[in-house]
């Protein structure tokens, strides 16, 4: 008993010393740990700074960490359901641009800004199909966002407050047997959408019905209008902005007008007149084509006004952000690498790892076509019910093409 003070004390300063151990370990790991993050940033700098194409190997590093798998959502029912199941499956993401996107980068983060830019976009609205406004308004309520800048997000480039520009490529034969098949290529090229375009590439399902057909699109949440689309009769089409607007418009922003020509013409005949008879609005190159009868062409419209028809050659249409219609074809870096690449040799498959499909992709990822701010490559094949689709990395072409069923197979 005389020893049990003496034995207490030694395990209170025993207890004290494994104490102080531990706290030393954790710091020593806490040291690491900082010593390794800072490490790393100066590795990023360094990329950033000295190597070749360091911020963008950077950047898809980073990125490669998050999801970036493209969503899919299914629409249906009324503008006003589709919109609200739209906005609740994509709510944190229409958030995200509506914040960075629409009100930081297009109206420069000014409140006055936004306001006047809001109010145009809210009057031109106004003066369209309900349809359009009521979709929106079901975005807003799903989301949670402002309902004016989802309108502005919608139509900024036809008020004249952006500019940018794709590329496409569509590629077809006509084999001896009677049959064809048609490829409709579209790389995105873009404002990465304040760094978060990597990852909310979104394919919308329309169901078809009350006059509409069923579409497949490719975009970005919030949007009601279409960058690339086909059709269940295999009408596609794919916009490439040519020239900047000066604001003064009719009828519906190009990216509705252009889903909307997609969900209402069965035939190419049907879509060309509509494009040819858009009303005043911005310059415009938009690509047609229709898979079942193998055929394509670019239209584009100038500042002037005049939608002008420029023809597939060779089985072959292509467009870029550029004017170049009635040129010969040779003069644009886009056609003349789809020409070169002899997309379709005779009755090649895709079976071997080197017919059309892949043959497209190398032009979509040539040096001289593919520009750095891609954020989605697309391609549509109609006849074999394929959509081949890349995003989640800049730019997106040179990443893979995950492949997509593009019309429920009827029984």
């Amino acid at each position: 008993m005389e020893n049990a003070p003496l034995e207490e004390a030694l395990d209170a300063m025993s207890d004290k010393v494994a104490e102080k151990k531990e706290r030393l370990k954790r710091r020593r790991k806490r040291s690491r740990r900082t010593l390794a993050i800072l490490l790393g940033v100066l590795l990023a700098l360094l990329v950033v700074s000295i190597v070749p194409g360091g911020r963008e190997f950077l950047l898809n590093t980073l990125y490669s960490c998050l999801p970036t798998d493209p969503k899919t959502i299914r629409l249906s029912g009324s503008p006003r359901e589709m919109g609200i199941k739209h906005g609740e499956t994509r709510s944190w993401a229409i958030g995200a641009l509506c914040d960075i996107y629409v009100r930081k980068i297009l109206c420069g983060g000014e409140d006055s800004v936004f306001e006047a830019r809001a109010g145009k976009a809210d009057e031109l609205f106004d003066s369209l199909d309900p349809r359009w406004k009521e979709e929106i308004a079901g975005i807003a309520e799903g989301s949670g966002v402002d309902e004016r800048a989802l309108e502005l997000g919608n139509c900024f480039l036809d008020l004249g407050y952006y500019r940018m520009g794709c590329r496409e490529v569509v590629a077809f034969e006509k084999f001896p047997d009677g049959s064809a098949r048609l490829l409709h290529a579209h790389n995105l090229d873009w404002d990465n959408l304040g760094g978060i375009g990597n990852f909310i590439v979104t394919i919308f399902r329309t169901e078809g019905g009350d006059g509409r057909l069923a579409t497949v699109r490719v975009g970005f949440p919030g949007m009601v209008g279409a960058l690339t689309i086909i059709n269940e009769k295999g009408i596609s089409l794919g916009f490439n902005q040519l020239g900047l607007s000066n604001g003064e418009m009719e009828g519906a922003p190009v990216f509705i007008a252009v889903r909307d020509i997609a969900e209402t013409c069965g035939s190419f005949g049907e879509a060309e007149k509509r494009i040819m008879s858009l009303p005043k609005g911005m310059p415009f190159c938009i690509t047609l084509a229709d898979a079942e009868a193998a055929e394509a062409a670019v239209y584009e419209r100038l500042e002037d006004g005049i939608a002008r028809k420029r023809p597939a050659e060779g089985g072959i249409a292509a467009a870029d952000n550029s004017s170049w219609c009635g040129v010969d074809m040779s003069d644009c870096p886009v056609a003349a690498a789809a020409k070169a690449a002899g997309i379709f040799p005779g009755n090649a498959s895709d079976a071997d790892g080197n017919g059309p499909v892949e043959r497209l992709k190398g032009v979509l990822r040539n040096p001289k076509v593919l520009l750095g701010c891609n954020i989605y490559s697309v391609i549509f094949d109609f006849s074999g019910n394929k959509m081949h689709l890349a995003a989640g990395r800049i730019p997106a072409a040179n990443g893979t093409y995950r492949e997509y069923e593009l019309f429920p197979v009827k029984e």
